[in-house]
């Protein structure tokens, strides 16, 4: 077994600080509207759909780039390994 390439775990640990943030983005979204930027409940509960659907928006956006940047730098054998490694840390 190869030992794991430490440029993966800071990016497995990069994603799990985003996705810490990302979720208290959309978690705190409506209750910010709603209770300091006085929003109708109505458009405060809009905030966490908006924000989840930019979110998606990027990540299609940017996912080909991406792609076709670690295919070039990730050896065939190693993809999944790589893939494996990143996603279970975050």
């Amino acid at each position: 077994m190869r030992p794991v390439p430490r440029a993966l775990l800071v990016l497995g640990a990069l994603c799990a600080l985003a996705f810490f943030g990302e979720n208290a983005w959309q978690s705190w979204g409506a209750v910010h509207l709603e209770s300091d930027l006085g929003a109708s409940v109505a458009v405060a509960s809009l905030a966490p759909a908006v924000f989840a659907g930019s979110a998606a928006l990027g990540r299609l956006a940017c996912a080909p780039l991406l792609l076709s940047r670690a295919g070039r730098r990730t050896e065939p054998a190693l993809r999944g390994a790589a893939v494996s490694v990143v996603t279970s840390i975050a």
